[in-house]
């Protein structure tokens, strides 16, 4: 980039407390474009940091890696999409122990739990947050046909 450029990170927000995004980019990270992923803008030249071409180079081969990981993403979901198929989390009742953390990271809030938690398979995205947050491994995507 020459002169005063402008680089973008890419942010996944969270529909149930957008607002956070704003906290996490900070003054300089104005503006962010809300919604399921959130590009915050901030500068990225040499003469706009402190950072040299060598991190330069490096902050955005880090980009690029982001990026091309959500493009792989979103093909995939594309893909299903053209043969009619979704993902949808799906609760292991014999391993789930109740806790609700599956529910609290729901954007969707297609996750409720009494006893144990189970997943409204009309609201769920299929996005897979609440799979790395549950401590029994407890939850799955599986794919089901488009209703």
């Amino acid at each position: 980039m020459t002169g005063r450029g402008r680089g973008c990170c890419v942010l996944r927000s969270s529909k149930k407390n957008p607002d956070q995004i704003d906290g996490f980019a900070g003054t300089g990270g104005k503006p962010v474009v809300k919604g399921d992923f959130a590009i915050v803008k901030w500068p990225a030249s040499p003469s706009e940091s402190d950072s040299g071409p060598r991190q330069e180079k490096a902050l955005l081969q880090e980009q690029l890696q982001v990026l091309e990981q959500q493009k792989h993403q979103i093909q995939e979901k594309i893909g299903r999409l053209e043969t009619g198929h979704r993902l949808v989390a799906v609760v292991l009742r014999e391993k789930c122990a109740g806790c609700g953390i599956c529910a609290d990271v729901c954007s969707e809030h297609a996750i409720e739990v009494s006893k144990q938690a189970s997943v409204n398979p009309d609201l769920c995205l299929g996005c897979g947050r609440c799979i790395p947050e549950c401590p029994n491994d407890a939850i799955i995507l599986l794919l089901e046909k488009c209703r």
